[in-house]
């Protein structure tokens, strides 16, 4: 039931054309929409900074803010559009368009994501990224052909630049999807110590370049795997494809109440 529901998800388009275009600025969000913006950042080179919600409520800004939730109701959220209103120029993307969050935007841009069922983010993330890629004045990919990718438990996912977003994504997954841990670094970060903990894991590597190559060659302790693009749209929907392989009839965070209510409280206060 669940890989069928996620499947009817992707099977759906996520191009979202925004009218907010900015030159630069500071994003966030928490979750998946900070995997967006951390994937915008790398995108744009520096242009546009991701910025953890509560660390935003410590730090003055007059740079556009761009606020993520697909939900609108995290209340942290809340709160940095409240601190910065009036002070900088804020855009909201959400699909909740009657959220006390879309009410304090100058600008609101609309995600068309209504959720079906309780799901991990997958369709709403693509959506997300694809409008965070507009309003840079970046184009989305909406066609891919990857390898597909057979993973184990607890993988480690590489990604430098935009593809660091998606690295981050994939660890959301596995933790939503099947209560598992797994870790996410950029190249040279994962290069200096991470990598003496991948004997016997799979190690995907989302970027390519030569140093990619060098380390394929030397790597004969753990399962080095590539999608065969380093596309950050086609990179998400392969690894979500590959967790959906080992998922069951329910996404893990359905499942364990007692961390679900730690979680919900922490995030909506509820």
């Amino acid at each position: 039931m669940l890989k069928e529901l996620v499947e009817e998800e992707l099977s759906r388009p996520y191009e979202v054309k925004t009218h907010v275009k900015l030159s630069g600025g500071i994003v966030t969000g928490a979750g998946d929409s900070f995997a967006a913006a951390l994937s915008l950042e790398g995108k744009s080179r520096g242009k546009f900074r991701a910025m953890d919600p509560e660390e935003l409520l410590e730090v003055d800004l007059a740079q556009p803010l761009v606020i993520v939730s697909v939900s609108g109701r995290p209340k942290l959220n809340v709160e940095v559009a409240r601190k910065f209103k009036g002070k900088a120029r804020v855009v909201v993307v959400t699909s909740n368009t009657s959220s006390e969050l879309a009410r304090l935007a100058d600008d609101l841009v609309i995600l068309p994501y209504a959720p079906r069922d309780r799901l991990p983010g997958t369709l709403s993330f693509m959506m997300t990224l694809s409008a965070l890629y507009s309003i840079g004045g970046y184009s989305t990919t909406t066609s891919c052909e990857t390898r597909p990718l057979e993973l184990g438990f607890n993988p480690f996912f590489v990604g430098s630049g935009e593809n660091y977003g998606v690295a981050y994504f994939s660890y959301l997954k596995w933790a939503e999807f099947l209560g598992q841990w797994t870790n996410y670094e950029r190249f040279e970060q994962f290069c200096h110590a991470p990598i003496f903990t991948t004997r016997g894991r799979d190690v995907v590597l989302l970027d390519r370049g030569e140093r990619r190559e060098a380390l394929k060659r030397y790597v004969k302790f753990a399962r080095i795997l590539e999608t065969g693009s380093e596309d950050p749209f086609c990179n998400s929907l392969s690894v979500i494809r590959a967790v959906l392989r080992l998922a069951g009839e329910k996404p893990y965070f359905l499942t364990d109440e007692e961390i679900l209510e730690a979680s919900s409280v922490m995030i909506y206060g509820e």
